[in-house]
């Protein structure tokens, strides 16, 4: 009986486990299912809220585009960037466009000078005058005569281009340069400082810039000049801007083997604010050694005024009035009869015109181009000189190809007294020597006695020459030269006409070869030569002869 007590009392308490495990079990799933209803409640919930942001985001969105636009509807739309047509051209010659950079329209507004401290103001509206002065006039010949090719250029206001404007800048600061007042000169083009009212204007005007350095009022140098047969040491001042208009006062001394002593003082002052016309007033002083073809010493002293014009085609102009007083003297006890009477003092008050024309690429040594040069002088305003006297000088030179040229040149004077009575020494021509007749003695062609020179009233010279390069070095300022030279001295007054003018027609001639050296503007000819003819008292001579100068036949 206990047993089954037992038994029944372990099946109770295995059925009331069993009970526990699956209550337990039940409990377990329905917390499952509960936590499982939460999370899904909660995911409702988020897919709910981001629905209606979403929609409320949209609805944002859209007020936001309708706002916008009517802030469109109700404003002018902004303007692009400002480029004025300075730039535009700039950019077209930048990329290589030059047709396009020219086609960009420009007026000219202002031009402005800066740096310019110590010049006028004056002065300087004058020399700015032909580019902005629409009175002047390129057809009315005074107004051609003064400013020349400046009355070309575009004037302000007027519709320009680039190049135009690039061309006018260039003739104005030539001008500036030909003062010699600036060491350096920048240009620019700039948009106008005070451009026109109207819009489409002010992207057209431009200004021209120049920006200028001076350099110092005061020069002063010391040089050796050698040239036309003597050696010179030189002393040589310079004040520049003397009265604020570009007047420079510049004064010389000198010794040398021929001119003994020279004192020179001008003062040039520019016309009407052009490098193109200029006065000038100056006083000179000189003692000059002639013993070496005259047994003489002459002095002179003098004062000169003048005025030079350049005519443009019509060549440059110079109207001068000088007076002089010579004295030639201190002759050599060897000196002749001729001589003698020739000596003592004169005073000559002269007018004289000179107008040259002068095309060549170089005028030392000349390859291409012409020179026409007319000198006319009468002297009869007071003194004890009385004369009429004409000089002229021509060349004409051509390059043909490899470093060869080729010039022909000639030279003629002519001098008749007013007076009746002989012409004075100081103002007859003499002729001869490396520089005008080569292969010839110093001023020893024409009337002579004894060992004098006695010069005369009428010459003529002509010569020829051809210039090559050096073999292998046509760069060399050296250059191989051949010449004939041919010509004649006469005194003619006082004298029958008929033998006077045979002994002009009976030319000394030479012919010969050398070496022709050019440097700084001083041409050095070593030549080897004979001459051809010669008429009897002619001083001539054979091999080799050295000319040093500046001006040759």
């Amino acid at each position: 009986m206990e047993f089954q007590r037992q038994t029944k009392r372990g099946k109770e308490a295995e059925s009331k486990a069993q009970r526990k495990a699956e209550e337990a079990e039940a409990f377990a799933e329905a917390a499952e299912r509960h936590a499982q209803a939460q999370a899904a409640g909660r995911k409702k919930k988020k897919v709910m809220k981001r629905d209606g942001d979403e929609d409320e985001e949209v609805e944002r969105s859209k007020l936001e585009d309708e706002a916008r636009k009517a802030t469109l509807d109700a404003e002018p739309p902004v303007p692009p960037p400002f480029m004025h047509n300075l730039d535009r051209a700039q950019i077209a010659l930048e990329s290589g466009n030059p047709y396009e950079a020219a086609a960009v329209p420009l007026r000219l507004a202002a031009i402005r000078i800066e740096g310019a401290k110590n010049l006028r103001p004056s002065f300087l509206s004058g020399l700015c005058r032909p580019y902005l002065d629409g009175t002047l006039k390129p057809d009315n010949p005074l107004h051609r005569l003064l400013y020349s090719h400046r009355l070309h250029h575009t004037l302000p206001g007027q519709p320009t281009s680039i190049p135009a404007i690039l061309a006018l800048t260039n003739s104005l600061g030539q001008d500036l340069t030909s003062f010699d007042l600036f060491s350096d000169i920048a240009a620019q083009l700039a948009p106008a400082a005070s451009p026109s009212s109207s819009s489409s204007s002010s992207a057209e005007d431009v200004d021209v810039v120049l920006r200028c350095q001076e350099k110092g009022r005061f020069f002063l140098k010391t040089s050796t000049e050698v040239g036309n047969g003597e050696g010179n040491g030189v002393v040589q001042g310079r004040l520049r801007n003397v009265l604020g208009g570009a007047e420079s006062l510049e004064g010389s001394a000198s010794i040398g083997t021929k001119t003994r002593k020279s004192f020179a003082l001008a003062l040039v002052s520019p016309l009407f604010a052009s490098p193109d016309h200029s006065v000038s007033l100056s006083a000179f002083a000189q003692d000059r050694d002639l013993t070496s073809y005259a047994s003489c010493v002459e002095g002179l002293r003098g004062v000169r005024a003048a005025l030079s014009v350049n005519a443009g085609t019509l060549g440059l102009h110079e109207l001068a009035y000088e007076v002089q007083h010579r004295h030639v003297g201190r002759l050599l006890p060897t000196a002749s009869m001729s001589m003698r009477r020739l000596a003592g003092h004169t005073v000559k008050s002269a007018v004289s015109h000179t107008v040259t024309s002068d095309t060549r690429d170089d005028p030392f040594m000349a390859t291409e181009g012409r020179l026409l040069r007319l000198y006319q002088e009468y002297a009869g305003l007071g003194g004890d000189a009385s004369h009429y006297k004409v000089e002229g000088e021509g060349q004409v030179s051509r390059a043909f190809g490899r470093g060869w040229a080729a010039s022909l040149s000639a030279r003629g004077g002519a001098l008749t007294t007013l007076n009746g009575l002989a012409p004075r020494f100081s103002d007859r021509f003499q002729l001869g020597g490396p520089v005008s007749l080569r292969m010839f003695r110093y001023n020893g062609l024409g009337p002579r006695d004894g060992a004098d020179s006695l010069g005369g009233d009428a010459f003529w010279a002509v010569g020829a020459s051809l210039l090559a390069p050096i073999p292998t070095r046509p760069h060399w300022p050296l250059k191989i030269h051949t010449f004939l030279n041919a010509g004649q001295l006469a005194q003619v007054h006082g004298r029958e006409k008929g033998t006077a003018w045979r002994e002009l027609g009976q030319p000394s001639s030479s012919f010969g070869l050398g070496l022709l050296y050019m440097q700084s503007g001083l041409r050095v000819e070593l030549n080897a030569g004979l001459p051809l003819t010669a008429r009897k008292g002619d001083g001539h001579r054979k091999g080799i002869q050295l000319g040093i100068g500046i001006s040759f036949l």
